[in-house]
C-alpha cells in the first residue's frame, strides 16, 4: 500500500474510532488527566496526573529563583504552591470574598481582586512575589485584577502567572481563556514589565490533554522535565508555526518596575497606593533576572 493511501486509511480509522469512543462515553478519558499518572503511587495526586498542573508546578519552582530568600509571598486559596524561597511565617493566602475586604487569622486576605487597585487593607504587607496560578480565568474583570496585583506588590516585586488556553470549563465562574500575547497585553496595560512568556505544551500534548489524557499517557521524558515540548519560550518570538497552533496554557513572569514610568502615570493605567514605597528608589534594575 502506498504511503499516501496508508496515511489516509489511518486517519479515517482514527475518525471512526473517535466517534465510537464518544458514543460509548469512553472519551474524554478524564476531566484533567485524573488518575492517569505513570506511577501507581502518583495516581491520587492531581499535581502528578494533570499535565497542566505538573507544568505550572515546574514553572513556579524554576521562576521562583528570581526571588530573594525569605520573601513575603501571596498564594491563592492557600500557600500550597508557594516556593521554598517564601518565608512561611510571613507569607499570606488570598481567598475571594465579595464586598468589604477582611483579614483573617493565619494571614488570610479575603477580598475581591477587582477591588484592590488602591492597595490592600491595613495590616496586609506589600509582597515580593504573588503566585497567580490558574486564577485570572475566574475573574470577570482581568484589567482591574491586574491593576490590583500591581498595587499589592512592592516596587520590583514579581507575579508568577499561569492561566488556561485549551482547557475544559470548570467551576462556577469561568470567564476567559488566555493566549500568551493577550495575557502580556493585559499586564502591560496595568504597568507591569513582562520578563518571560511561555506556552505550556505543544499541539501534540494539548490535543491529548483536551481528550483527557494524563501525564502517564505520554512518554515520561516529555512531561516530567522542562523540555521544549512542555515549555516553549516565546518572549521574543515574532514567527508563527502553523503546526503549533494549540497549547495547554499560558505562563509568564511579570515585574512591577522599581520606578513607575511617567507614561503609565499620564495614561492612567495604574493606581499607585498612597503609601508607595518606590519614592526612595533612584534607579530601576537593568537585569531582568535580578532578585527582589
Amino acid at each position: 500500500m502506498k504511503k499516501g493511501h496508508s496515511a489516509s486509511w489511518l486517519q479515517e480509522a482514527f475518525v471512526r474510532l473517535h466517534q465510537i469512543l464518544f458514543q460509548h462515553k469512553l472519551l474524554p478519558l478524564s476531566g484533567f488527566g485524573e488518575y492517569r499518572a505513570h506511577k501507581p503511587r502518583e495516581r491520587g495526586a492531581f499535581d502528578k496526573n494533570s499535565i497542566s498542573r505538573r507544568a505550572f508546578v515546574l514553572f513556579i519552582r524554576r521562576e521562583s529563583e528570581r526571588v530573594r530568600r525569605n520573601a513575603i509571598c501571596l498564594g491563592w486559596d492557600s500557600q500550597k504552591h508557594l516556593p521554598p524561597r517564601c518565608d512561611q511565617w510571613r507569607s499570606w493566602s488570598f481567598v475571594f470574598q465579595a464586598g468589604v475586604p477582611r483579614v483573617a487569622s493565619g494571614r488570610v486576605l479575603h477580598a475581591d481582586l477587582t477591588k484592590l487597585e488602591s492597595g490592600a487593607p491595613a495590616g496586609v504587607p506589600s509582597f515580593d512575589l504573588i503566585v497567580c496560578n490558574e486564577v485570572l480565568e475566574h475573574v470577570p474583570d482581568p484589567f482591574a485584577a491586574t491593576r490590583s496585583l500591581y498595587a499589592l506588590l512592592k516596587p520590583g516585586g514579581l507575579v508568577i502567572f499561569t492561566a488556561p488556553f485549551a482547557c475544559r470549563q470548570h467551576l462556577g465562574w469561568d470567564f476567559f481563556r488566555y493566549t500568551v500575547s493577550g495575557a502580556a497585553q493585559i499586564f502591560s496595560e496595568a504597568g507591569f514589565k513582562v520578563l518571560i512568556q511561555q506556552r505550556v505544551g505543544n499541539t501534540y500534548l494539548a490535543s491529548g490533554f483536551v481528550l483527557g489524557f494524563g501525564s502517564g499517557d505520554f512518554p515520561e521524558r516529555w512531561t516530567h522535565s522542562e523540555t521544549d515540548l512542555l515549555f516553549r519560550n516565546v518572549s521574543n518570538s515574532t514567527s508563527y508555526d502553523p503546526q503549533e497552533w494549540l497549547y495547554i496554557s499560558t505562563a509568564a513572569v511579570l515585574q512591577r518596575p522599581l520606578v513607575q514610568s511617567l507614561s503609565s502615570l499620564a495614561a492612567g493605567f495604574v493606581s499607585v497606593p498612597s503609601d508607595s514605597r518606590a519614592a526612595h528608589i533612584l534607579q530601576p534594575t537593568s537585569n531582568a533576572t535580578a532578585t527582589v
